[in-house]
């Protein structure tokens, strides 16, 4: 398994990868493992290049909300995810 189907994996089970700089959050916490935090460190410098580019902020009649996509999804597929959302834009070093 390489970076792109561990990074859809942890998004298969509700977890949230966001990159900042050279920094990498995955959470919540309490539901990483060891294998899990082992694969992280593993994978670290493949997956930050790869969320810099998955990150959309949509825009919902109550409230925004970071949407983290498999790579390649467009404006247009975000929204009819969202069919209530206002807007998405992209996000970048999220």
């Amino acid at each position: 398994m390489g970076a792109p189907e561990f990074l859809d994996q942890l998004n298969a089970e509700g977890l949230v990868v966001v990159g900042d700089g050279d920094h990498l959050w995955v959470g919540p916490r309490d539901r990483l493992t060891d294998g899990l935090r082992e694969q992280i460190t593993c994978f670290k410098a493949q997956m930050l290049g790869l969320v810099a580019h998955r990150h959309w902020m949509v825009a919902l009649p109550d409230r925004t909300i970071l949407f983290t996509v498999p790579q390649g999804m467009t404006r247009a597929e975000v929204l009819q995810h969202y069919p209530t959302a206002l807007d998405a834009q992209p996000r970048r070093g999220v």
